[in-house]
């Protein structure tokens, strides 16, 4: 490297080359990094990755997902940008940060505005049901109440006109049943959920 950058000091004398060009000793000559040699590898592998239409799919899938959400379009599932049936893959592509279990994916964020955390339920390999626990703590069900209420008001114009009362609030369509809910937990206080679930078959 040391005979290189003298070898170019002494052309830029000779040629008035500018400056920018004792750059090229170390672009042009140093070795990659590994990491950027294990990244060109598995971007290289990924095509034999898996049956070959699994990429576009997945990525498909994430990207709609990212762009509904971002709209505040719901999905099948009444979720934002998710549809019912949605691969364990699909749902990390869409989610990056959520952390896998055995037949699930929770992440810890916001949901209309409030900390909580969603976990993505998956049966026989796809999307099942959506729960979202809050994690705000309130002294007494009417504490509980007045945010359930709140949320729920907001809800109305995604998800439809609400049904329900005594602190459990229903919506259904022909393809979820979302159901949000004020349950009394320890010493009285109130724990705000969301659930989504498909809707029950008509008998």
């Amino acid at each position: 490297m040391a005979a290189c950058v003298r070898y170019v000091r002494a052309m830029r004398a000779a040629f008035a080359l500018p400056a920018l060009f004792v750059l090229a000793c170390g672009s042009k000559t140093a070795a990659p990094a590994a990491g950027k040699d294990a990244m060109i590898a598995d971007a290289a592998a990924a095509a034999t990755d898996g049956p070959a239409t699994d990429a576009p799919a997945i990525e498909a899938t994430a990207t709609a997902a990212a762009a509904a959400a971002a709209a505040g379009a719901v999905g099948t599932s009444g979720y934002p940008g998710l549809d019912w049936g949605a691969s364990l893959d699909a749902l990390k592509a869409a989610f990056p940060k959520a952390a896998p279990g055995s037949d699930n994916l929770s992440i810890v964020g916001q949901y209309e505005g409030r900390a909580a955390i969603t976990t993505f339920e998956l049966k026989g390999g796809q999307l099942a049901r959506i729960s979202v626990s809050f994690e705000d703590s309130f002294p007494s069900m009417d504490a509980c109440g007045k945010t359930w209420t709140a949320m729920r008001t907001a809800l109305d114009p995604k998800l439809g006109k609400s049904v329900g009362d005594n602190l459990a609030a229903t919506w259904e369509s022909a393809t979820y049943a979302v159901t949000l809910s004020c349950d009394p937990g320890d010493e009285d206080e109130g724990v705000l959920s969301l659930s989504y679930a498909r809707p029950s078959p008509s008998e």
